[in-house]
């Protein structure tokens, strides 16, 4: 049942191979026979998802996810997380969006049938994030389902990885680039449609980030071996994001570097400096990057994305007066301060309850969820999603000084400030299904992490948390 109750077990304490026994049989008897399958299927909705996008396995994903939304409601965990004030706004902010579709405002009544478009993404997003809030009370699991999704992406994204190093190397723009590397628009024959089978990445980018900082949480709970393996799965995705040729993923890798320095677990001012190095070593690699691609006069997709973003940084710095500055800013963004602006604006001009949003308007930017969100439902609708990021970082704080030394928190933390820069940049929490069931995942990870409970000592190098879901 839904309400049954859900405990975090302690780690096993045993050394020897009957106490181990018992010990594994104890924590799988914990856990609500209602969990393991609905972690199942949440896992294969991530995997089918991303090929729905293009066509592929399209009957078995619309399968998929009307069986995890279904079995969601009778989950052990799903009304607690329904009770949370956290979700309560997120669920003010969908009710918010449904009303503006009913007045016509929002879209139309019309699309709350179509399966493409808020809020039923949102509504479809909610099995994944009790899926992460339910993960995380259960580390054992939690690492195996992000291991087991992340490994699978991985195999997916290397691929990718070797057509946009190619494509760098002989200079592709944006458009030849998704061509060899079977991205959306190469899609043009049945022969190169079968041959992206385990493509199309380019358009997810931003996913590969926000992954690679959520595997963070499982480092001290594995071994160095496998460690070195989830450090490789992650030097892939950022790698990949990087080069992928969007100027908003190599700021947001730049963001995750400078969040690596702020929020690392320390117990000490030398594992502060050992972290602010490693983010320093990562800003040095990418300027390497930078370097390598201007110097042989690379005018390809990710050469671009790096020039914008550096034009974007020295605009922010630059002294200069004039349209000189303004125009540099342009550039850096791809128009999208001009697009920031104009939502800000709308909002100005209608505080309470917006101007809507229409795909053929003028008045809202569509490039920025927050702002866009300010726009299109003004503080009505502001307010709620506001609350609900709010909420989590406030948590995730609280947490941190409970347990300054548990990386489950400091990923979260690190996760949740970088999909806040993201969400200033770009509309990425509703905007494609796949990456909405991601973020929503993730999302999960850290409201719970939020709530965690002081740590003991027997749990101080994975869960903070000792209480169970009621």
């Amino acid at each position: 049942m839904a309400t049954a109750d859900l405990r975090a077990f302690q780690p096993n304490s045993s050394k020897t191979l009957p106490g181990r026994m018992k010990t594994a049989a104890t924590k799988l008897a914990a856990i609500p026979s209602s969990l393991p399958p609905f972690w199942i299927v949440c896992g294969l909705t991530l995997l089918f998802a991303h090929y729905q996008l293009w066509g592929r396995f399209n009957l078995a994903y619309k399968g998929l996810s009307i069986l995890v939304v279904t079995m969601m409601i009778v989950t052990s965990g799903f009304t607690r997380m329904l009770s949370r004030t956290t979700i309560l706004w997120l669920l003010a902010f969908e009710l918010v969006m449904v009303v503006n579709m009913a007045l016509g405002r929002f879209y139309s009544v019309s699309n709350l049938f179509m399966s493409s478009s808020p809020p039923i993404v949102l509504l479809r997003c909610l099995p994944l994030l009790l899926c992460g809030y339910t993960l995380a009370r259960f580390p054992r699991q939690e690492r195996f389902f992000l291991l087991a999704v992340a490994t699978i992406y991985w195999l997916f994204c290397l691929p990718d990885l070797a057509g946009f190093v190619g494509s760098a190397r002989s200079g592709y723009d944006r458009s030849m680039q998704q061509v060899t590397t079977q991205g959306l628009d190469g899609m043009i024959d049945a022969k190169q449609w079968a041959k992206s089978f385990l493509s199309c990445f380019i358009y997810f980018a931003p996913l590969l980030i926000f992954f690679s900082i959520t595997l963070c949480r499982i480092y001290p709970a594995v071994s160095n071996r496998t460690r070195s393996f989830v450090v490789a799965m992650q030097v892939t995705f950022l790698a990949t994001a990087l080069l992928s040729g969007f100027g908003a993923s190599v700021l947001l890798c730049l963001v995750t570097a400078m969040m690596f320095g702020l929020f690392a677990p320390v117990r000490s001012f030398g594992h502060r400096a050992f972290w602010i190095a490693v983010s320093i070593a990562g800003l040095t690699l990418v300027d390497y990057l930078r370097n390598a691609l201007f110097l042989s006069g690379n005018r390809s997709a990710a050469a671009q994305a790096f020039a914008k973003v550096t034009s974007l940084v020295t605009g922010m710095f630059d002294r200069s007066s004039g349209t000189d500055l303004v125009e540099r800013f342009q550039v850096g963004s791809s128009n999208r301060a001009l697009l920031l602006w104009q939502s800000f604006e709308s909002f100005l001009r209608h505080p309470l309850f917006g101007v809507g949003f229409q795909e053929d308007s003028t008045d809202v930017g569509g490039h920025s969820f927050l702002v866009d969100s300010a726009a299109s439902f003004g503080l009505v609708g502001f307010i709620p999603i506001a609350a609900f990021f709010a909420l989590i970082v406030f948590g995730l704080a609280r947490a941190r000084r409970r347990s300054p030394t548990s990386w489950p928190i400091a990923s979260s933390q690190m996760f949740l400030w970088t999909l806040i820069v993201g969400l200033v940049i770009n509309p990425y929490l509703l905007e494609m299904l796949s990456l909405s069931y991601f973020l929503f995942l993730f999302l999960g990870l850290a409201i719970a992490d939020s709530e965690a409970l002081p740590a003991s000592s027997e749990t101080r190098l994975y869960r903070t948390a000792s209480a169970g879901l009621a």
